[in-house]
């Protein structure tokens, strides 16, 4: 992370190339990456994954997590099956009688401790939260609900909610906090003009969640020519990538 430049000129000039490379680094909403294993499109997996892959991994995916999918205080276990041919990433659950199954939309693989449960405010069922990692630093978050008889990855306007988030270079400080009927994501983005010193706008945009349909909000920008080390201060959640961290499932 770029410490203040309060130093010598020569600090200084070292430090502008990277506070504009900053500027070229995609956003965390753009919904791909520049790197293998970001999503290439919005539309990149089905809406349904197919009854054969379905059935065949119910009993063989991988444990993931237990959550209380339908609000009614027992957890229902969730697995992870990994794309082979001719059945994409996909995870499998058994809620309120019935094994039902969703894409996992990438090629990034899911594991462990990569998932946790989101109670999210005014929903009765906890959502599930999936980090799919890229081996060479960063993540891209997916939230996973059931509702309507449904068990599907919850997405804006057909979209998936997040993007690529890199985390081998500080390009856009990202966090996703419980807010309102929702929650909110909230990111820095490199000021501009750039100044002798590395500085950050800060943006939140909200999003309201009604089963599993999500209304993305508008985006507002809520500080402006945050130094680094304020930016470390005032905002740690989205220096260290935090997504719900206040709002976890209790177990």
């Amino acid at each position: 992370m770029p410490e203040p430049l309060d130093g010598a000129v020569r600090r200084r000039v070292m430090r502008r190339p990277a506070v504009a490379l900053a500027l070229a680094l995609p956003l965390a909403l753009t919904g791909c990456g520049d790197r293998p294993g970001a999503p290439a499109s919005a539309e990149d997996a089905s809406s349904a994954t197919p009854p054969a892959c379905a059935k065949q991994s119910g009993s063989t995916g991988a444990r993931l997590a237990k959550l209380d999918l339908d609000g009614d205080g027992a957890p229902d276990p969730v697995s992870y099956a990994a794309p082979t041919a001719g059945c994409p990433a996909h995870l499998v659950v058994r809620v309120a009688g019935h094994v039902l199954s969703a894409p996992v939309s990438g090629d990034l693989a899911i594991s462990p401790t990569g998932a946790a449960s989101v109670a999210l405010p005014g929903r009765a069922g906890e959502v599930l939260l999936v980090k799919a990692e890229h081996p060479r630093g960063g993540f891209q978050a997916h939230l996973f609900g059931y509702a309507d008889g449904r068990f599907a990855e919850l997405r804006a306007d057909g979209r998936p909610l997040f993007g690529f988030v890199a985390t081998d270079a500080m390009s856009t400080p990202t966090a996703a906090r419980c807010d309102g009927d929702g929650f909110a994501l909230v990111q820095a983005r490199a000021h501009e003009p750039i100044g002798v010193a590395a500085a950050w706008d800060v943006f939140r945009t909200a999003y309201s969640v009604d089963g599993n349909t999500v209304t993305k909000g508008e985006t507002h920008e809520i500080a402006d020519n945050v130094l680094d080390h304020e930016l470390h201060r005032r905002y740690g959640d989205l220096v260290r990538y935090d997504f719900f961290r206040g709002c976890l499932a209790k177990r």
